[in-house]
């Protein structure tokens, strides 16, 4: 029965995924006539429609910003979408807790391949019960 949600679940979203020409997973830089703007979580969904007043083609594009607000923004006639280029090393955090013998902020033991993120913006991702630094897109930090 579960097997079954799963498939209709699946069938139903690529329904929808299916009227969609572009949908990509955050981080993104967009370009929409010359402005430029960054996605950071979230998917970052872009249609093409057709203009109101002639067949020119346009689009409409929607994502998340890095403080977390979602956008659409309508009418756009020249669209580029593309991986950030700037990563950079995120910082670890000053103390390091040993993942077999302590516990995450949730009371819950450590997870390997996880990203964990510390109040003071550090971050690591815990790999064979070891920690190691990651990359970290900078317009997102």
């Amino acid at each position: 029965m579960k097997d079954k949600k799963a498939i209709i679940l699946f069938g139903v979203l690529a329904f929808f995924l299916s009227g969609c020409d572009n949908v990509q997973v955050a981080p993104k830089v967009i370009e929409a006539d010359g402005e430029t703007f960054v996605a950071c979580s979230g998917l970052v969904w872009a249609d093409k429609t057709s203009g109101t007043f002639s067949s020119e083609t346009v689009f409409k594009v929607s994502f998340t910003d890095p403080g977390k607000m979602n956008h659409t923004i309508w009418g756009v006639r020249k669209l580029s979408v593309r991986d950030p280029q700037e990563y950079e090393i995120a910082p670890m955090p000053n103390y390091i807790p040993d993942p077999k013998l302590e516990l995450d902020i949730e009371g819950k033991a450590f997870v390997n391949g996880r990203i964990y993120t510390w109040p003071d913006g550090s971050k690591a991702e815990l790999q064979g019960d070891k920690w190691k630094p990651i990359k970290i897109t900078r317009a997102c930090t």
